[in-house]
């Protein structure tokens, strides 16, 4: 929370838009935003977590993932292996590595990417949460827990089963 500046983040199980990535020599990604809204459930993309998996990447491949403000790069980072960035999604959040690769053929440039969503009515629903409504409520919950402490389970679960019969 204290990194990602927010305690209710979710990662997409699916990976839309992460997963593995990989660019071939003579490959580039222009310089972008990323999406805003998740495609299918609508949460709001608050960032996305890059690790890149090359092992012996020279600086002169280029390649380097640039970020920019609105009107310059402001930094490059090498697509090393074991390096990691986080980077959050907002109006001046662009980035991509827009020079095409040099690489020596068969090399790729690879990376893991995984997004991570917010819903921005988390608290207004959590106020409006209705918990859950028995149909058979426990008459005697003190005496409910004390049986559940002494008998074993399936002597438990036949007096439950008798109780509702009642």
């Amino acid at each position: 929370a204290a990194i990602a500046g927010s305690d209710e983040l979710l990662p997409d199980p699916k990976l839309h838009g992460g997963g593995l990535h990989e660019t071939p020599a003579g490959g580039m990604f222009h310089v972008h935003r990323d999406f805003d809204r998740h495609i299918r459930h609508g949460l709001h993309n608050k960032m996305v977590f890059i690790t890149y998996l090359n092992q012996g990447w020279q600086a002169a491949w280029g390649s380097a993932l640039e970020l920019w403000n609105t009107r310059e790069q402001v930094r490059a980072i090498q697509p090393e292996f074991g390096t990691s960035v986080l980077l959050q999604h907002g109006p001046k959040s662009y980035h991509g590595h827009p020079q095409p690769m040099v690489a020596p053929d068969g090399r790729t440039r690879r990376s893991v990417a995984c997004y991570y969503y917010q819903n921005p009515h988390a608290e207004t629903q959590r106020q409006k949460r209705i918990s859950s409504i028995f149909l058979f409520p426990n008459r005697y919950p003190r005496l409910s827990r004390a049986a559940r402490r002494v008998l074993p389970p399936i002597l438990y679960q036949a007096a439950l089963l008798t109780s509702w019969r009642d």
